[in-house]
C-alpha cells in the first residue's frame, strides 16, 4: 500500500552507501489470493495469539505473557485458544514449554502450520503485539485485534509510533496494557463488531492495487524488460 511505499522510502534515506532503489506500490499478493480463497466456513467461538518473533523485538514482545492470557481464556471457557507463535520461534523452548503447560486441555490449541486461513476465517478475533499478521488478518476476515502493547512509552520515544502500524491500530482494534483490560477489551470488540468491520473496509479502499497485484506486478515487470531491451538498443547503436 502507500503506507508501506511511505516507511520503505524512509528507511533507504539512511546513507548505506548503496544506490538507491526505484520504489513502487504493487499490492499485497498473498492477501489476493487468500480474499479471493472461497470456502463456506463459519466462526467458531476461536481465539488466535500471534505474536510476532520474540528475539527481534525483546523492549515488545508478548512472549512473557503469553501464558498468563491463554490461562485467561481457558478459565473463562468462552473461547478455544489457538497460539500460533511466529515461524522462527516454533521450536524455540519458551514456546515448547506452553505447548507442553497446555497440551492436555481441549480449550488449548498449538498452530505452526503453514496455512493460516482456515484458522483465521472460523475465528472471533486475534490478540498480537506488533506482527504484521494483525492486519493481514484484519483485512481477510474484517474481525477486530487486540494489541497487547507491553511498553507504550519506548514505542513513543522510538520512530515505530510515526509508523501507519501505529497510527491505524484503534481503526481495526483495542489497545491494551495489562491482562486485566482483556475482560474489557472484548467486550468492546464483540459489541462493536460491525464499526470495526466498516473501518477496516475504509482500510481496503485505500488500498489502491488490492485485488489488482498480479497485474500490476505483470505490468512493472514489462516495464523493466521494455526499458532494458531498449537501453542495450542505444548502446548498440553508440
Amino acid at each position: 500500500s502507500k503506507q508501506t511505499f511511505t516507511v520503505f522510502a524512509e528507511l533507504f534515506k539512511i546513507n548505506l552507501n548503496l544506490k538507491k532503489p526505484l520504489l513502487h506500490e504493487t499490492g499485497y499478493p498473498r492477501l489476493d489470493y487468500l480474499i479471493k480463497k472461497k470456502k463456506n466456513l463459519k466462526r467458531k467461538k476461536t481465539v488466535i495469539i500471534a505474536p510476532t518473533g520474540f528475539k527481534s523485538f525483546p523492549n515488545l514482545t508478548m512472549q512473557k505473557h503469553i501464558s498468563e492470557i491463554i490461562s485467561f481464556f481457558i478459565k473463562s471457557k468462552k473461547y478455544e485458544v489457538i497460539y500460533r507463535p511466529h515461524p522462527l520461534n516454533a521450536k524455540e523452548i519458551e514456546v515448547l514449554n506452553i505447548e507442553k503447560k497446555f497440551k492436555n486441555n481441549p480449550y488449548f490449541k498449538l498452530d505452526i502450520s503453514n496455512d493460516y486461513f482456515k484458522v483465521y476465517k472460523e475465528s472471533n478475533f486475534l490478540i498480537s503485539d506488533l506482527s504484521g499478521t494483525a492486519y493481514t488478518y484484519a483485512l481477510l476476515t474484517n474481525n477486530p485485534v487486540i494489541f497487547f502493547s507491553r511498553d507504550e512509552n519506548y514505542i513513543n520515544k522510538t520512530y515505530y509510533k510515526k509508523l501507519n502500524y501505529y497510527k491505524n491500530r484503534k481503526k481495526i482494534g483495542v489497545i491494551i496494557f495489562k491482562i486485566k483490560q482483556l475482560k474489557s477489551a472484548i467486550n468492546k470488540i464483540e459489541n462493536n463488531r460491525r464499526r470495526y468491520s466498516n473501518s477496516i473496509n475504509n482500510i481496503k479502499k485505500k488500498m489502491i492495487y488490492l485485488g489488482k497485484s498480479k497485474n500490476r506486478i505483470r505490468e512493472l515487470i514489462n516495464e523493466i524488460l521494455s526499458k532494458k531491451k531498449q537501453d542495450r538498443a542505444m548502446y548498440k547503436r553508440n
